[in-house]
């Protein structure tokens, strides 16, 4: 893609002026040309960001995937809220299967008093959700053609 870019410059400035202002029909035929070609190079650089398939070229790399840890979410839960919610559930069942007849709000506040006996409350102090130390809170993360690509990019940019 690079290459098409530079050939593209190179034939642009390469044109003689004087062949294209003394033959208007010509300069509009290459103008097009060059645009065509232009578009079409920008066409091709949009679809590979997107990780789609450039059928022409056979490129058709995926460039992102869906964050592991947060599942595209850009979040998780804390993880001291993670180990409460562990220790509540499993709490909730013991009760839930000793005492079935209690309504849920009744569970709840048996279950608090259980864990409050053992010194475990809610870890107030901390949000119950933060974003994802993994994505950044994007959802989605690189794939390794997706980080060639930006490190080309990023080599390359004063290029472009």
């Amino acid at each position: 893609m690079l290459f098409k870019i530079k050939e593209l410059k190179s034939e642009i400035l390469s044109d003689p002026v004087e062949e294209l202002t003394s033959r208007p029909d010509l300069a509009v035929e290459r103008i097009s040309g060059w645009c065509l070609q232009i578009l079409d190079i920008l066409e091709k650089i949009e679809m590979v960001l997107l990780g789609e398939e450039v059928v022409g070229e056979n490129i058709g790399l995926k460039l992102e995937e869906e964050c592991d840890l947060c599942k595209g979410q850009g979040k998780i839960t804390h993880p001291d809220w993670l180990e409460y919610w562990d220790i509540y559930m499993s709490k909730k069942k013991e009760i839930e299967k000793n005492r079935p007849n209690l309504r849920w709000t009744e569970i709840d506040n048996a279950v608090k008093a259980e864990l409050e006996k053992i010194g475990v409350t809610e870890p107030l102090d901390e949000p119950e959700e933060i974003v994802c130390p993994v994505c950044n809170g994007k959802g989605d993360v690189l794939t390794a053609h997706g980080k060639t690509l930006l490190y080309v990019l990023k080599k390359h940019w004063d290029e472009i």
